[in-house]
């Protein structure tokens, strides 16, 4: 069984001087990973988080994200995927959805 298949990569990036709060409203499944700089997140407009450690957060369809680094710059790393395989990966819950 390969790991991948049911999977189809959207986007990876490396943005090593992200700034500014970005709103996403994601077409695909995300994981979001916060280097340095610290992250400020909210989800759905509801409660904040602030954390000035490195963190990694997961966003999905069907939701708002609103996040950035706490300091002026921080470097931000991200994969997003979309595919079959997906649904398993929530089902057997790597991909937990709640908050």
């Amino acid at each position: 069984m390969n790991y991948f298949d049911g999977l189809s990569f959207s986007v990876a990036d490396l943005d090593k001087k992200r700034s500014g709060i970005k709103t996403n409203l994601p077409k695909y499944y995300g994981v979001q990973f916060f280097h340095t700089g610290g992250v400020y997140l909210q989800i759905d407009q509801k409660k904040e988080y602030k954390l000035d450690t490195p963190a990694v957060f997961l966003t999905s369809p069907g939701r708002r994200f609103d996040y950035g680094p706490l300091a002026e710059t921080g470097h931000h790393y991200c994969i997003c995927f979309c595919g079959p395989r997906v649904a398993r990966y929530i089902e057997s819950g790597l991909f937990p959805l709640h908050p």
